[in-house]
């Protein structure tokens, strides 16, 4: 049968892992199948207790899945085979096997210790090791040894250190399966390109020139959207009218993002496109001969200086960049350029960093709380850095999240609730209503494409104004929509806090004070210093709340912020302004200076004249002058 697929030749193996063992390893390469053809075949297992679930690191790529295995039964989507993604759920009573992203797993372990209408859980793409899908593993590992000793467990990955997934398991040796995939000529450039080189411009050209050299269609890796727009509007003065250029990243809407995995109807076109790292695994666009990768993606990494993860451009690892060769092969031989020399593949790592090594930790913290089990305890494969976590249980306290000895309070297991930030599900709860528009918009990329003006009110004002008129941003507000009516659905009181207020709650070691003296310097409530641009209208303000900066420890550039007043901080936090007196020696003015001061953290909202302070006090000051 040379239908077959890679993968139908160790099913037997599978089956036989899942049945005595409970746990299997699965290594297969792009085009072996294992996607589809695994969870189709678990169908008829009998030990299989449950529903199948399939857990995919993307909404795209497990709608995807979703689809290609019900095509295969000749059925709908929510009949055997449905899907959960963030937003939108098309299952039935009738389905075995779900399709869900990895944050929905855990969601409904928190809710169902036992997983009682599971049978399996199947991690797909493993090797991508987000924070969310190491977490999963390892609570579905700890409810099966307490809860759930028929429940089945498998890890598949075309890319991945087996031995230690295979040990974490307790698994067997990992059952390995051939790729389907046809011969890729892989071209690198002649020497590595300086530094100072337009690098966008020049990568335009490589893909222009792959257009002229091959055949077929062509997939682009690039890091992040900008990067993308920038490349098409280069591309279009380049490419003849036959190619069709198609933008792809995790904003685009999704009848546009599931348009370009289908074929083209009038084949003297060629598809060309522009993805970041969403098109690197799981799914299959059609007719795509030509790789052309510009070795760079987007790490979300944790930001001490702004207490949450950000997106960092960095340099991909040889893994990713086997995976994304791997595109070019899954139809016809094809053809990879890489926008690097030979000589700079030895600077490259092996594979890339997991999430849990590089993200912020606070959502996991609060995970591990309502889960009620210490981090040691737990399976993982990569253990969260010490430190690190315990900077995440800190804001968790300050949040009252969690109480002594990390025990999550009432308040965190509301928060725990929301998809998103624990700083935004805590704003949320507190502020209502009116504050899921600010959840929205600081849940997604910034919709400022001048980022000069770091006020967050203007934000508000645009969207409110309509950015869905905006081309550039309409699948970014299309986006913003979906989490903007989640939030909504999930919070159903109102107050009367302002916007500001609602950012103070989510960042309340971040009310910024003007500095005396300074145009643009700011002191925070957590003793950091902050500063925006001379010009901006921050500037001219003397209460903000920053919401998002950057920099170094010392003193970091306020990239988001809003004005705050100092009644509307008052009314806040009454509960936490206290007054401290000071009694020291002046050296300038030669005399004692005793002075009470209000203060919020490490702000400081009023001044007075402590009068008759105590005499030790003041024969202190005296010999320490």
């Amino acid at each position: 049968m040379k239908d077959l697929l890679p993968i139908h030749d160790v099913i037997t193996q599978v089956q036989e892992a899942i049945t005595v063992e409970k746990r299997a390893v699965i290594v297969a390469p792009p085009g072996a199948g294992k996607t589809t053809i695994v969870p189709l075949k678990l169908l008829d297992n009998p030990n299989i207790n449950g529903q199948i679930i399939i857990l995919e690191p993307r909404r795209l790529a497990a709608r995807a899945a979703a689809s290609q295995m019900a095509a295969i039964l000749n059925e709908r989507i929510g009949e055997t085979v449905g899907f959960k993604i963030k937003g939108l759920t098309k299952v039935s009573k009738q389905t075995r096997i779900v399709v869900m992203t990895e944050g929905i797993l855990i969601r409904m372990i928190q809710s169902d210790p036992s997983l009682s209408e599971v049978g399996c859980i199947i991690f797909d793409e493993f090797h991508e090791r987000s924070i969310n899908s190491d977490l999963g593993l390892a609570l579905s590992l700890q409810l099966a040894e307490i809860l759930r000793s028929d429940l089945r467990i498998i890890v598949m990955s075309a890319t991945l250190d087996v031995g230690s997934v295979s040990d974490l398991l307790d698994a067997k040796s990992p059952i390995i399966s051939d790729g389907r995939a046809y011969h890729v000529n892989c071209e690198y450039l002649s020497r590595p390109r300086p530094k100072n080189e337009k690098l966008w411009e020049n990568f335009a050209k490589l893909v222009s020139d792959a257009f002229e050299m091959t055949e077929g269609g062509i997939l682009a890796f690039l890091p992040g959207e900008a990067e993308i727009r920038a490349t098409e509007k280069l591309l279009k003065e380049k490419l003849p009218n036959t190619a069709i250029i198609m933008p792809l990243y995790g904003s685009l809407p999704f009848e546009q993002q599931n348009k370009i995995l289908e074929p083209l109807n009038d084949k003297t076109f060629r598809k060309v496109v522009l993805s970041t790292s969403i098109a690197e695994t799981s799914l299959t666009i059609s007719e795509i001969k030509v790789v052309v990768d510009s070795g760079y993606t987007r790490r979300s990494h944790y930001d001490p200086t702004s207490g949450m993860s950000r997106l960092i451009t960095q340099k991909i690892s040889k893994a990713e960049a086997n995976q994304r060769m791997g595109r070019a092969g899954r139809v016809a031989a094809g053809w990879c350029y890489r926008n690097w020399a030979v000589s700079e593949e030895g600077g490259m790592l092996e594979f890339p960093p997991s999430e849990i090594e590089i993200s912020d930790l606070s959502n996991f913290a609060l995970e591990l709380s309502l889960w009620g089990s210490k981090p040691e305890s737990m399976k993982f494969l990569t253990k969260p850095e010490p430190n690190r976590l315990t900077k995440a249980y800190g804001l968790l306290n300050q949040l009252g999240a969690i109480s002594g000895q990390n025990k999550i309070t009432p308040h965190g297991r509301e928060i725990a609730k929301f998809p998103c930030h624990v700083r935004l599900a805590h704003m949320l709860t507190k502020a209502g209503k009116k504050s899921a528009i600010i959840a929205a918009l600081l849940q997604n990329r910034d919709i400022m494409f001048d980022k000069r003006n770091s006020d967050f009110q203007i934000r508000l004002n645009k969207f409110a104004d309509g950015l869905s008129s905006d081309e550039r941003n309409a699948g970014l507000y299309s986006k913003i929509k979906i989490d903007l009516k989640i939030f909504q659905k999930l919070v159903q009181h109102e107050t009367a806090f302002s916007s500001a207020q609602s950012l103070a709650l989510a960042f309340p070691d971040r009310i910024g004070k003007k500095r005396d003296g300074s145009n643009s310097k700011f002191i925070l409530s957590s003793g950091k210093g902050a500063y925006v641009h001379k010009d901006d209208p921050l500037s001219r303000k003397k209460y903000i709340v920053a919401v998002d900066m950057d920099g170094d420890q010392k003193d970091s550039k306020i990239r988001l912020g809003i004005e705050i007043s100092e009644n509307e901080i008052r009314e806040l936090f009454a509960d936490t302004i206290v007054w401290q007196e000071t009694c020291y020696w002046s050296t300038r003015e030669k005399r004692i200076k005793a002075i009470r001061t209000e203060v919020l953290g490490k702000i400081p909202l009023k001044s007075q004249t402590w009068t008759n302070p105590p005499t030790e006090k003041i024969s202190s000051a005296i010999l320490e002058g």
